[in-house]
């Protein structure tokens, strides 16, 4: 995913130079470019899902925001110099030195690997062979529901017979079925399987949450696509659009540190709550401002919008996940439905609309949405309450 990513910054130097050169016409570069970006993208998506996955191993999944703050700051330190390097160097020398960043990253991640994993962390062990009432684990007799036993299956104490008696004692069971064998020689483990003991634990409060994680996503990647496009046709300067990104990263890293204690305050039900009703103010804002400046109070959301709700989301991943084996499944779940299919309703739906419609009703619209979201879940909460 680095290297992919890394080289796609390479890429604007190099087709651009085919393309002066006469090798490739626009069209051929602009679909090259399509084809490299989608592949470089979509591993590099892949990658923040295993990520997260990864930390929740080796943390207390509710401590997530206070691991994930250290990637705001580091955002925030590097847009700042990148503020002072853009002035000095061209554009397309900046993707080579994103490239070289990355190149960095590699040589980081290769020569400091991660600690072990917690034993069990990503798997659990298979259960040990039953026989008399009787576990045999490791070449040792455990009495069900106790230590090990005073015997030892390799010990020289063991003579003939009883091992005679032993295998015969076994083959019995093994016709009778009545060895638990272990569990990831089971049909039912493979991951088919698991996939639909996952769908069948969803409970109501989970599968609400996951449809309206997708309207959020819808707003966040409008946001991204559009926001910058909007704001530069009402005369938004440079230093207006780096300034934005200076709020985002300032009400991000609070909300990434305090987000465990939110949660353990309000509860993960009412963050999504918060987010959803968050999100519909601020992308309606969008619709109504005049003067680019007046984005700025919406900007200050950004840290509920998307460093609380993207914290909550992440650890009710690990939550409801049924089974360790799960949890990347899951994260990628909640991924495909913020970052995919909303994100791209976002920013490729609305895009076309904005060129029909215009940007002030693509953004009503899916504040909209939002609201409706909203109305969703407090409807399904009201509804759950009378019935119990």
């Amino acid at each position: 995913s680095i290297c992919l990513r890394g080289c796609l910054f390479f890429s604007p130097r190099a087709l651009v130079w085919m393309k002066d050169s006469g090798r490739m016409n626009s069209s051929a570069v602009f679909w090259l470019l399509w084809v490299y970006i989608g592949l470089a993208e979509g591993t590099h998506s892949t990658s923040y899902v295993m990520l997260d996955t990864v930390t929740m191993t080796r943390i207390e999944p509710e401590k997530y925001g206070e691991y994930r703050v250290w990637a705001g700051i580091g955002w925030a330190a590097t847009a700042f110099a990148m503020g002072f390097i853009f002035e000095l160097l061209p554009l397309q020398d900046m993707f080579s030195l994103f490239a070289a960043g990355m190149s960095f990253v590699v040589l980081i991640w290769g020569c400091s690997p991660p600690p072990p994993l917690a034993a069990g962390a990503l798997s659990r062990p298979p259960k040990p062979l039953l026989i008399n009432g009787e576990g045999v684990e490791n070449g040792q007799m455990h009495k069900e529901g106790g230590g090990v036993g005073e015997q030892d299956c390799c010990d020289d104490d063991l003579d003939e017979k009883q091992l005679l008696r032993t295998g015969r004692s076994s083959v019995q069971q093994l016709s009778n079925n009545t060895i638990d064998p272990p569990e990831a020689h089971t049909p039912t483990n493979n991951y088919v399987q698991k996939l639909i003991r996952f769908f069948r634990s969803l409970d109501a409060e989970a599968i609400e949450t996951l449809i309206v994680v997708a309207p959020m996503g819808i707003s966040a990647g409008a946001m991204n696509a559009l926001l910058f496009v909007y704001l530069q046709q009402l005369g938004a300067s440079t230093v207006l659009l780096g300034t934005t990104l200076v709020v985002n990263i300032l009400t991000e890293i609070p909300c990434f540190a305090y987000s465990e204690a939110l949660r353990k305050r309000f509860g993960a039900r009412s963050i999504i709550y918060i987010g959803v009703a968050a999100y519909a103010v601020r992308v309606g804002w969008y619709a109504w401002i005049k003067n680019p400046w007046m984005v700025m109070p919406a900007e200050l959301l950004h840290g509920v919008t998307f460093a609380l709700v993207w914290s909550s989301l992440a650890v009710l991943a690990a939550q409801i996940s049924p089974e360790k084996g799960l949890q990347a499944t899951t994260q990628g779940l909640f991924s495909l439905l913020f970052n995919g299919i909303g994100g791209g309703i976002g920013a490729v739906g609305g895009g076309y609309l904005y060129e029909i419609v215009g940007p002030r009703k693509v953004f009503a619209g899916i504040s909209l949405c939002n609201v409706v979201a909203f109305l969703f879940l407090v409807i399904a909460d009201c509804r759950r309450a009378v019935l119990s």
